[in-house]
């Protein structure tokens, strides 16, 4: 069974261990918006943060994408995972966090602007389309 999510990347980099084996950092916020029911109004709540840590070959298959800045803060991006967890950490003010982490990345899909007026394209409603050299 996978878990999905959809969100804006906010970090992607390449990362290397002592030994040398590359892994990939990708952190996404899932936005947390809402109609208020009573107003009709928008609600932007703060988004939820999640990170994905890619390792070895399939983190060598992004890594081009990466350093080239196709894969950047603020892309829209699908993650489909295996695993979630929450996992606490303490902040510089020394404040305890709690991190969403996905483990298990099966796919990472950036999804691109589609052609169309208003961004509405033939491929979604929302006027985006998942890259066709998706990332598995």
């Amino acid at each position: 069974m996978f878990h999905m999510i959809e969100g804006n990347i906010g970090k992607a980099e390449m990362r290397a261990m002592d030994d040398g084996k590359p892994y990939l950092r990708l952190s996404v916020a899932v936005s947390n918006r809402y109609i208020d029911r009573t107003s009709g109004e928008w609600v932007d709540k703060a988004p939820t943060w999640w990170d994905f840590t890619l390792w070895g070959e399939q983190a060598m298959r992004y890594q081009e994408r990466v350093e080239s800045g196709q894969i950047a803060k603020g892309q829209r991006a699908i993650v489909e995972f295996g695993k979630a967890e929450l996992r606490p950490w303490t902040a510089q003010d020394g404040t305890t966090k709690t991190s969403l982490v996905g483990s298990m990345v099966h796919r990472v899909s950036v999804l691109q602007k589609a052609s169309g007026e208003n961004g509405h394209g033939e491929n979604g409603a929302n006027g985006e389309a998942a890259a066709e050299d998706d990332i598995a």
